[in-house]
């Protein structure tokens, strides 16, 4: 049986970073991760994203059963596998296999908002893209319904997400809606309080702290022997 622990946080509260250094842990298994110069972090985990895809917000979920059956089918290691999620607790309810869930919690302070939101803007909306596969990938989730090929075309470079999202998404209908609305549009309802049972719970200001990697990853270790 495929053992999953999900890591469930708003877009910049850090969730794919916590993830990788949970999956350092010996009785995970370690995801794969690529380190941007703007000290963004990105997985791909047993699921390729799909945890992360539409739905975070609206809870209009795209995945299906035999989406996620078929990934399962994938995985030969008896370790845990660590998946950075977006989903709230409705999405995993209906399905047969054994999962923990480790959910950072919205930041409550306004300082730790505005840190949040920049983040989104300097790791999310600035961002390009130094990998084309990565790039597809990332249009294929924001945007199911277009091909990725015709979202590119009219680019002369690799656009921003916030060049991206100016294009296709009609919610935000101009450059400076995006970087004004996004950033707190991003914070995501089922993060706030405690909607996930027997989940443990971060406090978005404890990640914060200097040592908190190294202290949390020890506690999560005792949790997935």
């Amino acid at each position: 049986m495929v053992k999953v622990l999900f890591v469930c946080f708003s877009m910049g509260t850090g969730g794919e970073t916590l993830a990788t250094e949970i999956s350092k842990a010996p009785t995970c298994e370690t995801l794969q991760a690529s380190r941007y110069d703007n000290k963004r972090t990105m997985t791909k985990d047993i699921f390729n994203g799909m945890f992360r895809g539409p739905g975070a917000s609206t809870k209009k979920y795209r995945i299906t059963t035999q989406d996620i059956d078929n990934c399962l089918s994938k995985v030969k290691s008896d370790k845990w596998q660590v998946v950075p999620s977006h989903f709230g607790y409705d999405a995993f309810e209906h399905l047969d296999f054994e999962m923990k869930f480790v959910v950072i919690k919205n930041p409550v302070q306004q300082e730790h908002k505005n840190n949040v939101y920049n983040h989104i803007k300097n790791k999310i909306l600035d961002h390009r893209y130094t990998n084309i596969q990565e790039l597809y990938g990332s249009i294929k989730h924001a945007f199911p319904d277009l091909d990725a090929k015709e979202v590119l075309k009219g680019h002369n470079h690799q656009p921003t997400g916030a060049e991206l999202m100016v294009k296709h998404d009609k919610q935000y209908n101009n450059i400076d809606a995006i970087y004004n609305n996004f950033p707190k549009d991003a914070m995501l309802k089922q993060f706030e309080g405690e909607t996930f049972p027997k989940a443990i719970y971060v406090e978005y200001a404890d990640t914060q702290e200097p040592n908190f990697y190294s202290n949390f990853t020890k506690k999560i270790h005792q949790l997935t022997k």
